[in-house]
């Protein structure tokens, strides 16, 4: 087809129709074709975040249960989290005097005092653990009947279920009924940290 042969009309007819095409292609690729690849994007955010509802809406149906969950995880960690003998006043025995005094007390014991003795560093683990723990013996001397030395040590057993009693020692007295007694606690505290 030569373009010299045509027809005026037929020439401009070619190229108001290769404008037309032109404008086309570019309206596709510069406006169109943006505006698919936007959508198409924005249909997988939509579907992405549908998908968080979803899961929200499961996690708020079940909250319920989670939370019946943690209150019973938090009744079981209370007795640990109570174990751990931190210092009072700087002082562990001032410590330990507070989670027992009323005990002895309640229990006949009398004459109580209360003495730390050196820590007893537990086991390195592998790897190191942040922080190291160890076991804080007590020595406490009293007085009282053997009734009230055996209420007094299983009450301890039962409140504090990782006390150990590493000692108990009598020494007779003149009456049968009254003796003096050393029992030795061991409680489990912290030891020094190994990293900050």
């Amino acid at each position: 087809m030569n373009l010299h042969n045509m027809a005026p009309n037929a020439k401009r007819s070619m190229v108001v129709t290769a404008l037309f095409a032109g404008v086309a292609v570019a309206l596709y690729m510069f406006a169109l074709q943006p505006a698919e690849d936007a959508i198409a994007q924005a249909r997988r955010r939509l579907d992405e975040a549908d998908g968080r509802l979803q899961l929200v809406r499961r996690n708020l149906a079940g909250q319920g249960k989670t939370q019946e969950r943690l209150d019973e995880l938090a009744a079981r960690l209370k007795p640990w989290q109570n174990a751990m003998l931190e210092p009072l006043l700087g002082s562990r025995a001032m410590r330990a005097k507070s989670k027992v005094d009323q005990m002895a007390l309640q229990a006949g014991l009398a004459d109580l005092e209360y003495e730390e003795t050196e820590l007893r560093e537990l086991p390195v683990t592998k790897p190191m653990a942040k922080q190291l723990y160890a076991r804080c013996p007590i020595r406490i001397k009293c007085r009282g009947t053997y009734c009230a030395l055996a209420s007094f040590v299983l009450r301890v057993e039962k409140e504090f279920p990782l006390v150990t009693v590493s000692e108990l020692s009598f020494v007779s007295q003149n009456t049968p009924d009254l003796q003096s007694a050393m029992i030795t606690l061991e409680w489990p505290t912290k030891g020094k940290e190994t990293r900050k």
